[in-house]
């Protein structure tokens, strides 16, 4: 493959972790699996299932009745009462250079208001590509870009992180390569970065040669936890390299490769050990290396997901069970792309077989963020009428989430410019709402939609307590789900939803804001328990922190003693006697 027929096979994303900064825009993350089983007995009165400790996998998950994948919803179908996702028209700033590749937002000038940051394959007088920066004015509009070198050949990815711990957003773009041009010629992709000095200009760049491989996709986290930002850096289909941060704006020299393919690098603590795990794509799987917090990471483990993944994104929740979920994009078989939904276990592992959305056009990325307002992550994406993206107007599909997994009601909005590259989602103009940043890679071009859609009214808080923890195997327990909101309970009827993990455990009905659940028969072990309250046309959802729920393996005892005579004389017989309840 050459590099300009892998410029459209492969979508160029970018997470930048919220922590780092405000208005940081961010994506990241991958895949695993785990089999189902079937044991014990879970009882509620709406639905029941079997559940399994949360150190295995589930021993059986229920989808939810009557929620139609994407554009397959039929008006006899249930679908949710959410706000109807709407964009104000798209307005688009020219860039010098041509062939963006992506984008990032971030206040780069400290002034409060969110800017834009966008990379371009070419453009600079000697081959190389530029930076252009987008100072914000506040109210969702732009001022002209600002461009300078990008320091490398064709760039492929650029984030806005504070990697020198002063306070100030900087830039790191990972070039394809040292040697200008437009097909990557050559070797040694180079990072370069460009420390801000916080007021939207930046200092000469320091770059760094990946040492061989062209740079490709990027990630910046802290990985081996020493409180400095560490940079991941994805190449040309030999796994990711790791650029250690020394804390001043340097980097050390790389390691690796890690994993394989090193597509769309993602940096994430997916089993809840406080350890960030690496994630990235291959082909038509995705690899999880779990993180042992020094920045070392175990061997990859690979899942076969959806043919020719290009892009992957983690989202915060899209079912509800308060466990992070990841989603794959790709190209199918037929016409247009394929998202796959991959539930997280909590424990680095995935609940397989989710619904696959289907979309018109070819997917080139997609964000995910809750852009009705009804506090369920939804998913945007960069569409173009061909597989190439050679020509034809580009668009955005918007689908809304259900809240347990399924993504419905795809909307269409005009990109305003060719092909839709790059797609990233923060709110522009500070009215709380994820507004839209689309790059186009043959229009030159960047491309903002403010996002308009009339919000749901009131947020809501879920508490979940249990009857007995721990309990002991054979025990029936029941855990009790509250919902409030500053307006008041949800209506009697609506319905909560209890997880195990991903595996959902049954459903309750909520009278006066409580609703409860009865489990009886749970094998002993660790579990997950989050109770979820999905969001009606005035309240917006919630989920409840994880309990720990942990089963004994039998019946818990109590022994005590007694002895007499007490006190007892020399000689004299005593009797002890131990009673056990």
């Amino acid at each position: 493959m050459t590099r300009q027929d892998s410029l459209r096979t492969i979508a160029i994303k970018t997470r930048i972790f919220a922590a780092l900064a405000p208005f940081v825009a961010a994506l990241t993350i991958l895949v695993a699996l785990a089999a189902a089983q079937h044991a014990g007995q879970v009882s509620a009165s709406n639905s029941a299932s079997a559940a399994s400790p949360s150190g295995g996998p589930p021993l059986a998950r229920l989808q939810s009745p009557g929620l139609p994948r994407s554009a397959d919803a039929g008006p006899d179908q249930a679908v949710p009462s959410v706000s109807a996702l709407s964009f104000e028209p798209p307005v688009t700033y020219p860039l010098p250079g041509g062939y963006s590749m992506s984008a990032a937002v971030g206040d780069v000038n400290g002034d409060g208001i969110p800017d834009i940051i966008v990379i371009s394959g070419i453009g600079s007088p000697n081959g190389d590509g530029l930076v252009s920066v987008l100072l914000g004015n506040g109210d969702g509009t732009f001022q002209p870009a600002t461009s300078f070198d990008s320091a490398g050949g064709f760039p492929d990815a650029v984030i806005s992180a504070d990697v020198n711990n002063d306070g100030k957003l900087d830039i790191v773009v990972a070039n394809c390569s040292s040697t200008a041009g437009l097909d990557c010629p050559g070797s040694d992709g180079v990072l370069a970065v460009f420390l801000g000095n916080g007021d939207g200009t930046f200092q000469s760049p320091i770059t760094i040669s990946t040492g061989g491989p062209p740079a490709w996709q990027m990630a910046v986290a802290d990985v081996n936890l020493d409180g400095n930002l560490d940079a991941v850096v994805g190449t040309d289909g030999e796994g990711a390299l790791l650029f250690l941060g020394n804390g001043d704006g340097t980097f050390q020299p790389p390691s690796g490769p890690l994993g394989y393919g090193g597509i769309s690098p993602t940096v994430a603590d997916v089993n809840g050990d406080g350890k960030p795990d690496l994630l990235m794509a291959a082909g038509g799987a995705v690899y999880v290396l779990l993180g042992n917090g020094d920045g070392t990471f175990q061997p990859p483990v690979g899942y076969q997901d959806i043919s020719g993944i290009f892009a992957i994104s983690v989202a915060e929740d899209v079912k509800g069970d308060g466990e992070l979920d990841v989603l794959a994009e790709g190209y199918g078989s037929v016409r247009g792309t394929k998202v796959r939904v991959l539930f997280g276990n909590g424990d680095g592992t995935f609940t397989t077989k989710p619904p696959v959305v289907r979309k018109t056009g070819y997917g080139q990325s997609f964000a995910v963020a809750d852009l009705n307002g009804d506090g369920i992550p939804d998913l945007a994406t960069g569409q173009c009428e061909d597989s190439h993206c050679t020509g034809g107007e580009g668009f955005v599909v918007a689908l809304t989430s259900t809240g347990d997994g399924w993504f419905i009601q795809p909307r269409v909005f005009d990109a305003g410019a060719d092909d839709a590259q790059s797609i990233t989602a923060a709110d522009l103009n500070g009215d709380g709402e994820p507004d839209l940043v689309v790059a186009h890679f043959w229009s030159n071009g960047v491309t903002v939609l403010l996002n308009n859609t009339v919000f749901s009214d009131s947020p809501t808080s879920t508490s979940l307590t249990s009857s007995q923890n721990p309990s002991p195997f054979g025990q029936k327990l029941t855990f009790t789900a509250t919902v409030s909101s500053a307006s008041g309970s949800p209506p009697d009827g609506e319905g909560v939803t209890f997880f195990n993990g991903s595996a959902v455990l049954g459903k309750g009905t909520l009278k006066g804001g409580v609703a409860s659940l009865t489990a009886h028969g749970l094998p002993a072990g660790t579990y997950r328990i989050a109770a979820s309250y999905r969001s009606d046309a005035s309240l917006m959802a919630s989920t409840s922190p994880v309990i720990k729920q942990v089963v004994t393996p039998s019946a818990l005892t109590t022994t005590t003693l007694s002895s007499a005579p007490n006190p007892a004389a020399y000689g004299q017989p005593v009797v002890l006697t131990a009673v056990v309840t």
